[in-house]
């Protein structure tokens, strides 16, 4: 936690901030051709600091999490899970 408060006094809270803006904005404009579509339909409704897809269920899905940076080995470390039925990579327990 220290850490991360002295890289933000450091950086400034502000700077901090549009660098999230633009990763993200970044981020949907790299998806975008590749068919993913943001769960969170209306970009107002998004937060820059969370990033969720809207993918089939089956192979699609899991190579969607792949993509975003999740290794297929790591999911369960992570405490990531894919839930098939809402087609949404989400974070919590896995199991």
């Amino acid at each position: 936690m220290r850490e991360a408060l002295q890289i933000v006094g450091e950086v400034g809270l502000g700077n901090m901030w549009a660098t999230h803006k633009r990763l993200h904005e970044d981020l949907w404009r790299g998806l975008a051709p590749l068919g993913l579509q943001p769960f969170v339909e209306r970009p107002a409704d998004r937060l820059v600091t969370v990033n969720t897809i809207k993918a089939r269920p089956g192979p699609e899905l899991f190579n969607a999490c792949v993509l975003a940076g999740v290794r297929s080995a790591g999911l369960h470390a992570l405490g990531l899970m894919v839930k098939p039925r809402s087609g949404a990579c989400t974070s919590g327990p896995a199991g």
